[in-house]
Parts: C-alpha cells; structure tokens; sequence
C-alpha cells in the first residue's frame, strides 16, 4: 500500500518523468523554464537560438524619447526585454509625471512592476490587436506614444495605433540575433518530445537552424502571436498557454503530457 501511494505522490509531483522538452532560451534567460522543468521530471534540452542585444545605437534613441514623455503621452512595453531595456533607461532619468505606461501580457507586466514601473492598461488578449481595441484614442492632436520594443517587430502596432490618432515613435530598445547551433543540438531537437516556444523570435530561429523535420512532434507555444508565427512556418501548434506566462507554458507542457498518455492506454 505504501509504495502505491508514493508512486501516485510521484506520478503527480513529478508528470513529466521522462519527457524530453526543448528550451530554446539560454538558461539564464529562460525565466525558471528549464529548472521547474525538470522539477517536474523532464529533461530540458536548452538549445539556445536567440540572444538579446542592444540595438545599433546602443539604446540612446529609447532614452531621448523617454525623456521627451509628458503628460498625456504614453509608453507602450511588448515584452519581458523591453521591460528590461525601459527599466535600464529609467533608471538613469525617471519617467515624468502624466506619462500612462500600456504593457502586452502578464509577463512583461510583471517584469515591468517588479522594475518599478508603474502599468496602467494590460489587454486582456496578450497581442498587438488586443492592445490596439483596449487603447484609448488621444485627447489632442499633438499626444505621443512611446512604443519600447524588439527592432524586428511586425508593423502592426504602430500603424494601427496612428489609425487611432497618435503621433508614434516607434523606437528599438533591444535587438534579436541568431546563435548558431551544433551538430549535436539537432540530434538532440530530433530525439525529443516537446518543444516550448517562448516567442516568435525563438520559432523562426529554431526552424531556421534546425529544420522542421528535426523538430520534436509537439508544439506548446507561449502565446497567440508566437503560435501564429509557428503556424506561418508550417508547424502544428498542439497547444497555447493560457495565461501567456511562463508558468502557463509549462501547465500547457503538463497537459499536453497528461494527454498523450490518456491517449495512449
């Protein structure tokens, strides 16, 4: 009886035993991914493709432009680095006083809380559209948005937000490169089970320096616009993490796991 309950107590503590699951952020930057990973029991294999860079000017358009905010004007986050990056620049002049902040996703919200800065507006849909149908429009003609984020984004955002009315300055505060990868990466994508794509910068630099044939059968993406971004690329996306978290990922990793095994008996 005793050594049931301890094999339940472990079927429940530990449900990934054996699941091979691809990190494709560098340890450090992976936000706890692959440590809680394998603390469920799975082996994260970390294939790091992206790094995050400063962009081209070394971050001083961010900074002249955060300083420009007055009242009215707004600050737009869409992600965990840009956070980052913003905290970094605040923390050498301060943002002035009126200036709203919006954030995309509860990641980059809590990032940008715990850096102290102040979030007025989160979308209740972690993409550009969402934000987009939650922002108000401007109260004059000369009101500015700030918009912090990754120098590839898509163009989305700051076209629909001057459709509204705003003057947008769309600004780089950080920027995504490439990390080759080995021989020995691909093998190890090809031999795994589940991938868990963090971004959209991750799944086009996987693909590209992996292959789509050596990608593991399962596809959890962390959110809307990354599972689009996989789609586009030809890769079924088996689930989407909700909340958009990092700890949504890994419950979407859980579940996809508990639904093979259903499956299976």
């Amino acid at each position: 009886m005793g050594k049931q309950t301890v094999g339940r107590q472990t079927e429940r503590e530990r449900p990934l035993d054996g699941v091979r699951v691809v990190v494709t952020r560098a340890r450090h930057q992976a936000g706890g991914l692959a440590d809680t990973l394998e603390e469920l029991g799975a082996t994260a294999v970390v294939v790091p493709v992206i790094e995050i860079e400063d962009p081209p000017d070394g971050g001083a358009a961010l900074s002249e432009h955060l300083a420009a905010l007055g009242p009215g004007d707004w600050l737009v986050i869409t992600s965990p680095n840009g956070a980052t990056k913003v905290a970094e620049a605040l923390s050498l002049v301060p943002l002035n006083e009126g200036v709203s902040v919006a954030v995309i996703g509860p990641g980059t919200r809590d990032r940008a809380q715990n850096s102290g800065i102040k979030v007025d507006l989160v979308p209740d849909s972690s993409i550009a559209e969402g934000l987009l149908e939650s922002f108000p429009r401007p109260d004059s003609g000369d009101a500015t948005v700030l918009l912090a984020r990754a120098l590839e984004a898509r163009r989305l955002l700051p076209e629909g937000l001057r459709e509204l009315g705003w003057t947008v300055h769309d600004v780089a505060a950080y920027r995504t490169v490439g990390v080759p990868v080995t021989d020995t990466d691909i093998i190890a994508c090809r031999e795994s089970d589940v991938v868990a794509f963090t971004s959209s910068s991750t799944v086009s630099h996987l693909c590209a320096a992996v292959g789509l044939d050596n990608l593991p059968e399962i596809v959890v993406c962390i959110g809307p616009a990354t599972a689009a971004t996989a789609r586009g690329l030809g890769l079924n996306v088996d689930v989407v993490a909700e909340p958009h978290t990092i700890d949504g990922l890994i419950s979407a990793v859980v579940d996809c796991r508990s639904a093979a095994a259903n499956s299976s008996r």
